[in-house]
């Protein structure tokens, strides 16, 4: 029992998915639909009923016209008598082999409100008695009663009925006082009847369905126009927050590579100003500091010639220590490039790295295409940093750098074979800014920066977005 509930409410479950699933339109053509046929359903039941009860009724209006015209005359003798005189039993007899007449209404029973047949076309129940059916009661009302036979009654066994008929009950007035006097009970087969009252539901099904069906297809096209609507809308909102969480998640990453920037500029800033801090300290400062202990010892110095050796001392301390400055100086600044386009740019980079005679191979295509400051800095210092690491750390001669624009952006790569044994004791360029600087630099403009190498070969990367 247990297993069979689970099933159901699998099953119960899985159509509620399926049905939250389906638009909006196929949603209303099911429901629709569904309710179109039980509407259409009961609705054939209804107008059966109302058609058969309307079809009786005038069926019935129109044989009371009959009897009232043709059998009623015959039976004002039943005012006084039980039974019909012989004349009128022939004369209705006469009547009811009309073919026109038997082919519809093949019985003619005349009932008294005792319950005895005065008349039938039946001949062995004339003069008998049987309970009145309910129809017969209302007819001795004055009410015009039809209704179908009901085949087990008592006048009925007897004639072995086996067909289905309708029963007409109709009042038999006396003229002179609107006495009623009897009924007039009429069988009608019901294969006509039958006839019209299919004939009558299949029209009034076709004009309901037709008209459902046209009220349901002009709501059925408002409905699916509105879903259409709704389905574009949720594509449109769905395609909307899906770029939203692709902005929320780049905006994210740029964030964090922001921070990650920001922090790298402050360590490369405070190495700047260790690195400035030691270079001046222990190259322009001590030479000054002898200079100042040879001064002193020139001041104390009598002969001449030691005097001019000490001056002479002091002017060597004094022409390296500038000549430290300028070399301080001059990694700190670079070249004026603020008005150069990319191509040029690059081309100065490349001259000042090959300046000792170094050969590197160079394939650019960048063109005379112009960037802001920022950009052009970053650009050159990229290339003079990589082609700084590539000349001091890999194969002499074997330094390659490649550069061109594409889709916008300008794409640096520069390429050496790696040193099976490296000289651990090649001294750091002063301010050279690392690869940590150089990410740092790339990344902090949104551009894209890396760093391969393997036993073979060394490549360093770079791609940013050229902002006009």
């Amino acid at each position: 029992m247990s297993d069979y509930g689970t099933i159901i409410s699998r099953w119960r479950i899985g159509l509620g998915r399926r049905w939250v699933n389906l638009s909006l339109a196929s949603q209303a053509s099911l429901a629709g639909g569904t309710m179109l046929v039980v509407a259409l359903v009961l609705c054939a039941l209804a107008m059966m009923s109302i058609v058969t009860e309307n079809v009786i009724t005038q069926r019935a209006a129109t044989t009371a016209l009959f009897v009232d015209s043709v059998v009623s005359p015959h039976l004002q003798e039943l005012a006084t008598t039980t039974l019909v005189s012989p004349e009128t039993g022939a004369f209705l007899d006469d009547v009811m082999q009309q073919p026109a007449f038997i082919s519809r209404f093949p019985y003619l029973d005349v009932w008294l409100s005792d319950g005895t047949i005065a008349y039938s076309n039946s001949h062995e129940i004339i003069g008998r008695r049987f309970p009145l059916p309910p129809g017969v009661k209302q007819a001795l009302q004055g009410q015009v009663i039809a209704s179908f036979t009901e085949l087990g009654t008592e006048e009925h066994v007897g004639r072995n009925f086996k067909d289905d008929y309708s029963e007409i009950y109709i009042p038999v007035y006396l003229d002179k006082a609107g006495e009623v006097i009897g009924v007039a009970e009429i069988h009608e087969l019901t294969a006509p009847l039958e006839e019209a009252l299919l004939r009558s539901t299949i029209l009034t099904c076709l004009a309901v369905l037709a008209t459902a069906s046209l009220v349901s297809a002009v709501l059925f096209s408002i409905v699916r126009h509105g879903s259409k609507t709704i389905e574009l809308q949720k594509a449109n909102l769905a395609t909307r927050l899906r770029q939203s969480e692709a902005l929320a998640a780049k905006y994210r990453k740029t964030r964090e590579i922001a921070r990650k920037a920001s922090k790298s500029a402050t360590e490369i800033t405070d190495r700047y100003l260790r690195t400035l801090q030691a270079d001046l300290h222990d190259g322009p400062v001590q030479l000054i500091a002898l200079a100042l202990l040879n001064l002193g010892s020139v001041r104390s110095t009598r002969l001449k010639e030691d005097r001019s050796k000490r001056l002479a001392d002091i002017e060597e301390a004094l022409s390296e220590a500038l000549g430290e400055v300028r070399d301080i100086a001059t990694g700190m600044t670079l070249p004026e490039i603020r008005d150069l386009d990319l191509g040029a740019l690059i081309a100065k980079a490349l001259l000042h790295s090959s300046a000792g005679g170094t050969k590197i191979v160079a394939e650019i295509s960048v063109g005379e295409v112009r960037a802001p400051y920022p950009v052009n800095l970053c650009v050159y210092r990229f290339c003079q940093e990589g082609l700084s690491n590539a000349l001091r750390h890999g194969v002499p001669g074997t330094t390659k750098m490649a550069a061109t624009v594409i889709d916008g952006k300008i794409q640096v790569a520069i390429s050496n074979r790696v040193r099976q044994n490296p000289d651990s004791a090649v001294a750091r360029e002063r301010f050279a800014l690392g690869l940590d600087g150089l990410e740092a630099r790339v990344t902090s403009f949104g551009g894209n920066f890396s760093f391969e190498k393997d036993t073979q070969q060394a490549t360093l990367f770079m791609a940013l977005e050229i902002v006009e």
